[in-house]
């Protein structure tokens, strides 16, 4: 047995004003699955256990209707305005790259936001969280922003975000104290 790590988070799908109202940017998601999903990988593996924040829509200002892609190297602020200074917050959106390719997801650990794509696998949310959580020091503050470790293809934090394996060696990165109890 080993000690649980809880992680509150909000996953928020992202609205924007089209002269008259906030309307959805992207499809809708289902948070309880998403939440589920990320928990199917972490809590086994790690025992991080997910817990649901806020769900309701964040209005980000400055974004049309007609925006299809957000570029993490170039977050508009109204994200930043969003997200909850203590917790790590999903943005659900049409598309991400960062950089110059698209991507699933992405994440800027030092804010504590993470935006996610509808080309999200299974395992893309559960990804960035790992960036998050990798970057923490033992007392839960920015440390470090954490990668792409060498690993293949089944890993959680490969780079092509296809894996689901934490390796048992990693998980103190990501949870720390965690260590096993006497029976």
């Amino acid at each position: 047995m080993v000690e649980k790590k809880p992680v509150k988070v909000h996953i928020r799908p992202v609205h924007v004003h089209n002269g008259k109202e906030f309307v959805p940017l992207s499809k809708g998601a289902d948070a309880n699955k998403l939440l589920d999903e990320m928990n199917a990988i972490w809590m086994p593996q790690a025992n991080v256990h997910f817990d649901l924040g806020r769900t309701d829509p964040a209005k980000i200002k400055g974004l049309s209707p007609q925006t299809q892609t957000i570029e993490m190297q170039k977050l508009p602020q109204g994200f930043l305005d969003e997200q909850d200074s203590g917790l790590l917050t999903f943005f659900m959106v049409p598309k991400v790259t960062n950089g110059k390719t698209h991507d699933k997801g992405a994440t800027i650990a030092k804010e504590r936001v993470a935006v996610i794509g509808e080309s999200r696998s299974d395992s893309t949310m559960a990804h960035e969280a790992g960036h998050f959580l990798g970057s923490l020091s033992e007392g839960g503050k920015y440390s470090s922003e954490y990668g792409h470790p060498k690993s293949t293809k089944d890993m959680l934090m490969n780079e092509y975000h296809t894996g689901k394996k934490i390796p048992y060696s990693a998980v103190p990165n990501f949870n720390y104290g965690y260590q096993s109890r006497k029976k």
